[in-house]
């Protein structure tokens, strides 16, 4: 419609761009041209070239003094791929896709803008696209602009962008959603370096318009960016993007999964070689860091099919290293994150079920063992054990000194001194109750103590009771404690065969010491002296036995 020159304005020492009508140019042209100062005037958007004047040359025809826009068109980017501007746009925005979806997002901006105060432009396309070397981006000719609701008849525009309500009214009515259509349109000419409509002729190129059918796209081109491409240009304007804002959110939406699609391509690429691999203990960090880095990926988009499938290779990996691992809780929570995402083998929950069978197992045996080493413990009971076979000793060797000084000794006086050593020893297992009764074998000593003493007591008071004499029951007191002593040598737990030994060779001892009283009655009392000592040493030998556990227990 018109040519640009460059001029420069003397007042402000600036350099701006004057657009004026071709030579020869007819009305229509002036009028597109004065059209466009108003329209653009009005439109003070910073991605929308200002007006600076409006003024008349010297002939009389309109002069549309502009900013002046140094770079490149859009059109000229997309087919030059070798351009200079390329590098420095894919470093400000990642790749070609990114700084093209940025640059249409300010694009859809400007649209917006526009058509909140009624207009619509109606010439969106590649060569309309200013793009700065500063990152500024411009919508340029506004020359056949549009307002909403207001009639028109004429075909305007440029046919390989054209939406179908402008060829034919019957579609729609041409308002924001046409020129939502020739952003699309726009983006589908950046992804394939070809208008949206082709064919040989202009009637060809009109069919493919009043049609705008779906296209399919190459693999080369996103499956989001096809989609986007479609939905905008779809020949029913109600089913297109609501508005230019919408496209606008839309494409900031398809830039945050690129970003996403980045980072989670970074995490296969870090996490890959170790799923390659069998479970292994070792790599357990690098799957759990896997496992929390895509969390956030697959919140942000939940449609982001390669992170899913990449958790998923995660957990069920994390899932199998964690029984490794032995550790069925964590497994347990990796499987239920898995379940949220797709089919669990039931091999995995058999599995986890069986590690926790099997740790549970091996703790009740640990348990186990833990309480049988305390019940055979020395140590917790040594002190007390020391003391009573100390106490023993003294009640015994009390007792025999007592027998021996008494001139008219007889079995009810025996009872007597029977019964002390019963109360002394009593006396001594209540005091010393939290070491000789914490485990079994301070249990059994205490036991096997009463049980001599019961014994002997009831032997005695027997004897006593039977009018006996002190040379006719000792045998029986003998006999009593030599069947004592060798089930303390069957019976103890946890007994050296030392100690077991010593306790055997001491009953035989004493039952011998019993034959021979029964034969030599003289002697009987002696004897159960004898017998006595016998036995004191025996637990005497056992003490040392203990005591040298109780050492090695402690170190």
């Amino acid at each position: 419609m018109g040519a640009v020159w460059v001029a420069f304005q003397r007042s402000l020492e600036r350099e701006v761009a004057v657009k004026v009508p071709r030579i020869g140019g007819d009305p229509l042209t002036t009028n597109a041209l004065l059209k466009e100062a108003r329209v653009a005037g009005n439109l003070e958007h910073p991605h929308i070239v200002p007006i600076h004047v409006l003024g008349v040359d010297p002939a009389g025809g309109p002069v549309l003094v502009m900013k002046r826009v140094e770079g490149q068109t859009l059109a000229t980017l997309i087919e030059q791929e070798d351009h200079p501007a390329w590098p420095i746009l894919v470093e400000r925005h990642g790749d070609r896709d990114g700084a093209i979806l940025e640059v249409l997002m300010r694009v859809a901006d400007a649209l917006q803008f526009a058509h909140s105060k009624g207009i619509v432009h109606r010439d969106v396309k590649p060569e309309n696209v200013m793009v700065g070397l500063f990152g500024e981006v411009y919508l340029l000719d506004w020359g056949i602009a549009h307002r909403i609701g207001q009639p028109t008849t004429e075909i305007v525009g440029t046919p390989g962008f054209l939406a179908p309500e402008m060829l034919d009214p019957e579609v729609g009515q041409v308002d924001a959603r046409t020129d939502v259509y020739l952003l699309g349109a726009t983006l589908h000419a950046a992804l394939t370096n070809t208008p949206r409509h082709l064919g040989s002729t202009l009637a060809e190129v009109f069919d493919a318009v009043l049609h705008s059918r779906p296209v399919e796209y190459e693999s080369t081109v996103q499956p989001e960016l096809a989609a986007l491409c479609n939905s905008a240009t779809q020949r029913d304007p109600m089913l297109r993007p609501a508005s230019a804002s919408v496209m606008h959110d839309t494409m900031a939406t398809i830039l945050r999964h690129q970003a996403l699609a980045k980072l989670t391509a970074a995490i296969e690429q870090r996490v890959g070689p170790v799923l390659a691999l069998p479970p292994d203990p070792s790599r357990w960090r690098s799957l759990v860091e896997a496992r929390f880095a895509l969390l956030p990926l697959l919140r942000e988009w939940t449609q982001n099919s390669a992170a899913l499938e990449l958790q998923i290779q995660v957990l069920n990996s994390l899932v199998r290293t964690e029984i490794l691992r032995e550790r069925p809780d964590d497994a347990a929570a990796a499987l239920q994150e898995l379940a949220e995402l797709t089919d669990v083998d039931s091999e995995l929950e058999v599995l986890v079920l069986e590690c926790r069978r099997s740790i549970e197992e091996r703790s009740r045996l640990v348990d186990l063992g833990r309480k049988e080493q305390k019940e055979a413990e020395v140590a917790p009971s040594f002190r007390g054990m020391v003391f009573l076979v100390a106490l023993m000793g003294f009640s015994t060797i009390v007792i025999l000194g007592g027998f021996h000084r008494l001139k008219d000794l007889n079995m009810w006086k025996v009872v007597v001194y029977d019964l002390v050593s019963l109360s002394l020893i009593t006396l001594g297992v209540v005091w010393q109750r939290r070491s000789l009764l914490y485990n079994r074998r301070g249990r059994e000593m205490v036991t096997g103590a009463f049980l001599m003493l019961f014994g002997t007591t009831a032997v005695d008071l027997f004897s006593a009771l039977s009018g006996l004499l002190p040379e006719q029951g000792a045998p029986f007191t003998l006999l009593l404690m030599s069947s004592g002593l060798a089930g303390l040598g069957f019976l103890v737990s946890g007994a050296t065969k030392v100690m077991r030994w010593s306790m055997r060779g001491a009953a035989i001892v004493v039952l011998t010491a019993g034959v021979v009283a029964i034969r030599y009655k003289a002697w009987a009392v002696s004897l159960v002296s004898f017998g006595t000592f016998v036995g004191m040493a025996s637990a005497l030998i056992w003490m040392a036995i203990l005591a040298r556990e109780n050492r090695l227990e402690r170190s």
